[in-house]
Parts: structure tokens; C-alpha cells; sequence
């Protein structure tokens, strides 16, 4: 803790001394240029009670009761800039056995870490950054740069973990700007079940993880070209990408017998279209990312397909001087060539485990997902009560129905935000996730295989109540 706590005064006058000392008119040594300075901190304290009466226990960070330390700095010289975001987590740990072991119910995490140089016709920066890709809410096809924690519930999106990275935004003219976007080292995702584990339990053996090594031609790039008119905005991009979730590649001996399982992460390409703009009191837009995966041929089970996603949105504000929002968007994707008959036939095992297997880590299940999301939110007395519920449902279509039927699942995140005094919020809500399937004509939750029903565990009830605070220098 004491070098995290050097940290900043470090950058600090690291970054003082970007600029040298220039002289003026008069002969005397001037100063480096000042700089400006903005501190920031939100200090959140989150108490989350388990809802499933099947995991009635703090057995995952998820559910952990929390106090949460945001602290931020951004230092501004010139057209250079220093950002620098981190956390600091602390828990109770219910292992703690002494007064020794407290620190280790304490974490840090590192949030966006970047240099950025403003030149005026670019920008450039480089290090630990947060990308924003398309303009859809909620469910974006083409923001696909950041690897992503999905075992962070607390927001209303998965939790986005900071890319190390180069990024250059060039403005050849004021309706068109280009990005590029260069990663040296692939990062992965975070999952709230450890594959690993999970195929142990299914009897299967001599399971490991194939790293991405640090091989220099394991890296990622793109690139995304925007136009801006009065009509609209509309990008184009393209991701030359590592694929996020795991491919499983299973051995067999001449007995046809599963002799082990790499879980592999297999190169993808990502071409992007997004398009956003006004109709009278209406935001409008639309988003959709083409996957191209390795796969060419559709009786090929040994990887996952390629697929499309798309997401069709509108929001507008109505009610007393436009004070409530509503959001509503069509999202869905289709992996064309999916075969979705019964996977019965045992004539051949690789092919047999190929089907099984790569469909269930790439959540590769069904031809077709069609749903909606929505978020309505109303604010009352100039925002110091505002109910809010967001909620995600999906479909699927043109799936193996040998087992079970399947109705779908749904995310829904409803709460109620109370602020007192500015910047102090007291938020009370749940976070409730449910897959639903019935098998031998019973109607029951998948927990286990649904890629939303496995985050059912973890439903909770939580309050959170949090406070933010800003200091920035004068301009100088």
C-alpha cells in the first residue's frame, strides 16, 4: 500500500517534467507551464443480500458485502494529459483466522492509466485504457476491444477491464475522424464459472488452459472511420481480434476415449456498422457486428461459426419538463449454417464432442436469439427520487429441442435511487437473473448451462449507498 500511495506524486512530477524550462525575452528562466489538476473520489459501501435460497451464502465477490474506493487524477499540461484511475476494495473475510491476516481482505484494482498529446489535428495515447465502441445502450455488437469481468453485476453493463494500448484519433476534416487502435498482448475475460472446473465435474479429465503466449503476433488491431452530418453519425470498423471465449480442443485415443481438453482462444475478425440519429423527440439508432471466425464450412464442429449480432434502439424523455426516459432496443443473432438437430449421433466421438462441447463454451446453442431490452427511469424533485429498472430478455430459435424446451432468459436490475444532499446517493434494488426450460414436461431455472441462468446463484437484494466528490485547480 505504501507504493500505491507514492503513486501519484510520482506521475505528478514525472509529468511536470514533460516540458522543459523555456527561456523568455528577458534572459530569465522561465517555469515549465502549470498544469491543471482534477482529483476525484466516489466511496461506495454495498451490502448485497444472496436471493436464491439454493446458494443462501457470500460465496462469491459478487455477493460480497463491500466498501469500494474510487480514486481518480487528471493532469492537464499544454496538450499533454495524465490520467490515472484506481481501486481500492475492502471485505470481510470470513477465512480471517488473525489480527495478521486483515490486509488480505483488501484488494486494489487499476482502472484507466494512459498519456494522451493533443497536437490539435490528432491525438495520441497510450497505456491502460477504456474503449467506447458504438452508439447502441446496453448491448453494443462492436465494442469488442476491452476484455470484459463478468463476474461485476454492479452496473448495468459487464464491467469493462483496461486494455494496455495505443490509440490515434486523426481529424482530416470537421464531418470525419479515424481511429486506430493497436494492442500488443491479448487479455482475457473474466467468467463467473471456471471452465476448467466445470468439465472436471462432467468426468472429463486432463483439462487445461492454452495461454496466449507472449508470442509478438498474438496482438490485436483496429481501426473505425466516422462521418458526422447533420443527417447522422455513421462509422464503420473493423477488429482484427482474439475470440473471448474459450474453443475446447478434444483429444482421443484409438479407443475414442477423451484423452484431454485445451481450452483455446482462436483469432476472429470483427467488421462493424453503426448508424445514430434524431427523429423529432427521438434518438434513434441501429448497430451490427459481423464475427468471422476460422470455421468455412458448417459440418465442421471443431469451431464455433461465424455470427451476427444487431441491436435497433430508440430513447426519448417525456413527463414533466422531460424529466423521465425510456429506452428501448431490439437486439438478436444469428449464426447462419448452425445445425440444430439432436446431437445423438455417437457414429463419430470427435464430432460428437465437438458438437457438444464447442457449443456449450461459446454459447453457440441455437441458430437464432431475438429479445428486447428496455430502461425506464423517472426523476422527481429535481432528481432527489428516482426510480429506475433496466432489464434485458432473449429468445432462442432453431435449437437442439431433444432435451428440454427452452423460454428464454432474463436479466432484470430494478432500484430506486435517493439523494439527500448532491453527490451523496442511497440506492436500494435487486439483481436478478433467470433462465427458464422445461424438461420431462416440468417446468424448472437453469443454473447450470444457460449462459444468463448460470448468474441465478448470485441473484441479490442489495443498498448502496455511495458519495463522489471533485477537486480541480483553477484554470490556469
Amino acid at each position: 500500500m505504501k507504493k500505491l500511495g507514492l503513486l501519484i506524486p510520482t506521475l505528478l512530477f514525472a509529468f511536470v517534467g514533460l516540458v522543459p524550462a523555456q527561456d523568455d525575452s528577458s534572459g530569465d528562466v522561465a517555469l515549465p507551464n502549470p498544469f491543471d489538476l482534477k482529483l476525484s473520489g466516489t466511496h461506495t459501501f454495498d451490502y448485497r443480500l444472496p436471493a436464491y435460497s439454493d446458494d443462501f451464502t457470500y460465496d462469491q465477490d459478487m455477493k460480497w458485502p463491500m466498501f469500494q474506493n474510487a480514486l481518480g487524477l487528471e493532469a492537464k499540461q499544454g496538450k499533454l494529459k495524465v490520467v490515472s484511475n484506481w481501486e481500492i476494495d475492502t471485505f470481510a473475510d470470513p477465512n480471517q483466522t488473525s489480527a495478521d491476516s486483515w490486509s488480505t481482505a483488501t484488494r486494489a484494482r487499476y482502472g484507466e492509466n494512459y498519456v494522451s498529446w493533443d497536437p490539435g489535428k490528432f491525438i495520441f495515447s497510450f497505456g491502460y485504457q477504456i474503449y467506447a465502441w458504438g452508439v447502441a445502450d446496453i448491448r453494443n455488437p462492436t465494442d469488442n476491444l476491452n476484455p470484459i469481468d463478468y463476474t461485476d453485476l454492479g452496473g448495468e453493463k459487464p464491467h469493462k477491464i483496461p486494455v494496455l494500448s495505443s490509440n490515434l484519433n486523426w481529424f482530416p476534416a470537421d464531418s470525419l475522424s479515424v481511429t486506430a487502435v493497436f494492442v500488443p498482448q491479448a487479455q482475457n475475460s473474466i467468467f463467473p464459472i471456471d471452465y476448467q472446473e466445470e468439465l472436471a465435474s462432467e468426468g472429463f479429465s486432463n483439462v487445461t488452459y492454452k495461454t496466449i503466449d507472449g508470442d509478438p503476433a498474438n496482438f490485436i488491431a483496429g481501426g473505425k472511420l466516422n462521418y458526422h452530418s447533420s443527417a447522422g453519425d455513421f462509422s464503420a470498423s473493423y477488429l482484427y481480434d482474439f475470440d473471448s471465449l474459450y474453443t475446447p480442443v478434444v483429444r482421443l485415443d484409438s479407443s475414442e476415449n477423451v484423452t484431454g481438453i485445451d481450452l483455446e482462444r482462436k483469432r476472429i475478425h470483427r467488421f462493424g456498422l453503426d448508424a445514430k440519429t434524431t427523429l423529432g423527440p427521438y434518438g434513434v439508432w441501429a448497430e451490427a457486428c459481423y464475427s468471422m471466425t476460422g470455421n468455412h464450412d458448417t459440418s465442421d464442429y471443431s469451431e464455433r461459426l461465424s455470427r451476427i449480432d444487431y441491436t435497433v434502439g430508440f430513447d426519448f424523455n417525456y413527463g414533466p419538463q422531460d424529466t423521465y426516459y425510456l429506452n428501448l432496443q431490439y437486439i438478436g443473432s444469428v449464426v447462419p449454417g448452425f445445425n440444430y438437430s439432436a446431437n445423438t449421433n455417437t457414429s463419430d466421438m470427435q464430432v460428437y464432442y465437438d458438437r457438444m462441447l464447442v457449443g456449450f463454451l461459446g454459447s453457440e446453442m441455437e441458430e437464432v436469439t431475438q429479445g428486447l431490452t428496455f430502461n425506464a427511469q423517472w426523476n422527481f424533485a429535481d432528481s432527489t427520487f428516482s426510480p429506475k429498472v433496466t432489464g434485458i430478455y432473449t429468445v432462442p430459435f432453431f435449437y437442439d429441442d431433444s432435451r428440454e424446451t427452452r423460454y428464454g432468459n432474463l436479466v432484470l436490475r430494478p432500484e430506486i435511487d435517493v439523494m439527500p444532499i448532491d453527490s451523496f446517493h442511497i440506492v436500494v434494488g435487486a439483481i436478478l437473473s433467470y433462465a427458464c426450460v422445461k424438461t420431462d414436461g416440468h417446468v424448472k431455472l437453469d443454473t447450470t448451462v444457460d449462459p444468463v441462468g448460470i448468474y441465478t446463484p448470485y441473484n441479490n437484494v442489495f443498498i448502496s449507498i455511495s458519495y463522489k466528490w471533485v477537486y480541480e485547480t483553477a484554470p490556469q
